[in-house]
């Protein structure tokens, strides 16, 4: 009888180490300022997207770079889909005449149940003037650096999707497969750009960011059952203890 490779094994007993790390105690994310969701609090750091009605994101670790205190500013209202879901950016600030306006925006996303990320969406909603926004993910994985980063640290490539105001509306929503798929987890960065014209300004009302998520396809269930064989392996690993 065939046996499973050594080290897809091991990768199922991380997988499964992993979920078994991503507690369902979270409470749902709200609606709140982006600086709020900096700093915790009621708008907390770690919060799930869409737990009441089944979700299974998991959100953590919000990074910003921009002008100082326009985090304050910006606005969060978190938005599910399916199994998965994100999160409508609001009120950011708009760039004057001659002015250009740069933010960032990242955070981790943490699958918690029986799924994998698909895929991303992105929306912009209505613009004015010169605005292109790139949403950038590493799978399983994070950057490279903080912001802007060039490469995932696993060695996958970096995944993006654009829009624009270069050719409305097709230009003012995008949709991305990922591929490879994010088995756990993923790093997300929002890089956002508004160029105000020589007498006009730029900026949106919105854009809205979604994560995609599919249930787990039966044969990727049947590996992880099968690594259930190896649970006391996993549950060593969650420990700290190399096997």
């Amino acid at each position: 009888m065939k046996t499973l490779p050594a080290a897809l094994l091991f990768f199922l007993a991380a997988s499964l180490c992993t979920r078994l790390d991503a507690s369902p105690s979270f409470s749902d994310c709200v609606a709140g300022s982006l600086a709020s969701y900096e700093a915790g609090g009621s708008n907390s750091s770690s919060c799930a997207i869409g737990g009441s009605s089944g979700g299974v994101v998991i959100i953590d670790g919000f990074l910003y770079s921009g002008p100082t205190g326009d985090d304050s500013q910006i606005q969060l209202t978190p938005d599910p889909v399916g199994l998965g879901g994100g999160f409508t950016f609001s009120d950011v600030p708009v760039a004057g005449p001659g002015e250009t306006l740069t933010f960032d925006i990242s955070y981790d996303y943490l699958i918690n149940g029986s799924a994998i990320g698909t895929g991303a969406t992105l929306g912009l909603d209505p613009p004015v003037g010169n605005v292109s926004i790139t949403e950038s993910i590493c799978v399983d994985s994070s950057f490279n650096a903080s912001f802007n980063g060039t490469a995932c640290n696993n060695g996958d490539p970096v995944q993006s999707l654009n829009v624009n105001t270069t050719n409305p509306p097709a230009s003012e929503s995008a949709q991305l497969a990922l591929n490879p798929e994010a088995m756990s987890s993923a790093n997300v960065e929002i890089h956002i750009v508004e160029t105000g014209g020589t007498d006009t300004s730029s900026g949106f009302d919105s854009t809205t960011s979604n994560n995609l998520m599919s249930s787990t396809p039966e044969p990727i269930t049947i590996l992880l059952t099968l690594a259930g064989l190896i649970a006391i392996g996993a549950f060593r690993r969650c420990r700290g203890i190399v096997f």
